[in-house]
């Protein structure tokens, strides 16, 4: 074994080590602990909350609320409601269902008796050593609205709710790089989008852009979850995310892309960076099955430190794509291009760029792919990339294709000057287990950026 080789598999170890650990980190949080005191809620509540007779307001017993409290929602439509609370490691406070919106076997629960938010969500600020269990969150198809929002909180948890056909996304973790969300464990929910006929869709057929969409999130763990449906991406980390373990999940259909690892990509304004770096993400032990429809199951774009192991691939045409992102730019031009207006975070002027973080390295171990598949392996800009793929199992055979990365120079998307407008595809470490075979160039995929190595200039295209 060569010092390269055996460098990734230190990283392989090390980055599940931590994942183990950070789940470990969650754990030590008892979140059964028996609660010093329950009340009970209703939306037309006017009780002082004390039993299941008597329910109050939610709104007035959050307000009320303080370490090893439990409130149970009762049946019934819940409006918009922001929650702001402090529990302790020792007693956290629960807000729980009466009746779990989703079974133990991850599908949603029989029975009309819910505590639904229709139409309406969850906003949770200033939070701490909180678990929300249980709850419906869905939006009928001629409104919109999404589920639970997170931001400036830590040592949360959210179990076993359902996420019905939210406009945008059913949970978000809305952390920056000045104040990101910390400690977070997402087990055993339902995040569905299936499109029937008696479904109304949103743009292209996709009502629920993303299931889970993470910003700026320290320490997640994403476990036993159902991602059930057509999304743009089931789970998405954007950026300014770290610490990250994902495994025991079942993803069905998808979409465009199952889990999606640095969406976001460095860009440069007025001479400061922004580093939006993915980095240290663990994907372990999930099910992916498809359609053979184009869908990605791992997008790693601008990420760092990916490794994704003992997971099974089915019916999914890329199991793996490892990608530069500049379609995405947090530029002002370029969401003034797609979006006819400005995020919170534009910044007026910047150009896409490179931070100078090490080179991404990809390890893809002791998978399942069944059926016929690719992966494609695409140039970021980094010199140095790598992926690693060993102990593959395959039941067809699976192309490996490899291609380099081409400035793409539309004028509103322009790269800092100075950086390669070419650098050659990831370095590729295979053992040569499995039915594989290496193609350079000529790369074909769904929404595939770049796809003009043949004419050796991407000008204009792909804009």
């Amino acid at each position: 074994m060569n010092c390269r080789m055996a460098s990734w598999l230190l990283l392989g170890l090390t980055l599940l080590l931590a994942g183990f650990a950070a789940d470990a980190a969650r754990q030590s949080v008892d979140w059964h602990e028996p609660p010093l005191r329950t009340l009970y809620a209703s939306p037309a509540g006017s009780g002082d909350g004390s039993s299941p007779a008597a329910p109050g307001a939610l709104d007035r017993l959050l307000a009320m609320l303080g370490p090893g409290d439990r409130v149970v929602l009762l049946p019934g439509d819940y409006p918009d409601t922001r929650i702001s609370v402090q529990g302790t490691a020792e007693r956290p406070i629960r807000i729980e269902a009466a009746q779990p919106a989703v079974a133990t076997d991850g599908h949603a629960a029989t029975g009309t008796g819910r505590a639904m938010f229709r139409n309406s969500g969850l906003e949770i600020d200033r939070s701490a050593f909180l678990r929300v269990d249980g709850l419906v969150f869905t939006v009928e198809p001629d409104r919109y609205g999404n589920g639970i929002t997170v931001t400036d909180s830590h040592h949360l948890a959210f179990g076993r709710n359902l996420f019905h056909q939210q406009s945008n996304y059913g949970l978000l973790l809305a952390g920056t790089q000045e104040s990101p969300v910390t400690q977070v464990l997402v087990e055993g929910n339902l995040f569905r989008n299936h499109l029937l006929e008696s479904e109304g869709g949103g743009i292209g057929g996709v009502r629920m852009d993303y299931g889970l969409r993470v910003h700026g999130t320290h320490g997640l763990v994403v476990r036993d979850n159902r991602f059930d449906g057509y999304f743009n991406h089931s789970a998405s980390l954007k950026e300014f995310v770290q610490d990250v373990t994902i495994r025991g999940n079942r993803f069905r259909t998808c979409g465009l892309v199952c889990i999606e690892a640095g969406q976001e990509p460095d860009t440069e304004a007025a001479g400061r960076v922004m580093d939006r770096t993915v980095s240290d993400v663990a994907i372990t032990g999930n099910d992916f099955t498809g359609s053979d429809d184009g869908t990605v199951a791992v997008f790693a774009r601008n990420a760092g430190q990916v490794v994704i192991a003992d997971n099974r691939f089915a019916g999914i045409s890329e199991p793996l794509r490892v990608a530069n992102n500049d379609r995405n730019s947090r530029s002002c031009e370029r969401q003034l291009h797609f979006l006819g207006r400005k995020l919170r975070t534009c910044e007026p002027g910047s150009r896409l760029t490179l931070a100078g973080r090490p080179a991404t390295g990809v390890r893809f171990e002791r998978n399942e792919i069944a059926g016929d598949a690719q992966l494609i392996l695409a140039g970021r800009g980094y010199a140095d990339d790598a992926v690693t793929i060993g102990a593959a199992r395959t039941t067809g055979t699976v192309r490996i294709c490899r291609r380099p990365f081409i400035h793409n120079g539309a004028d509103f998307n322009a790269w800092t000057d100075g950086l390669p407008n070419w650098s050659a595809a990831p370095r590729l470490h295979w053992d040569e287990q499995g039915d594989f075979t290496v193609q350079d160039g000529g790369c074909t995929g769904k929404d595939l950026t770049h796809d003009c190595e043949a004419e050796g200039n991407c000008t204009g295209l792909n804009d």
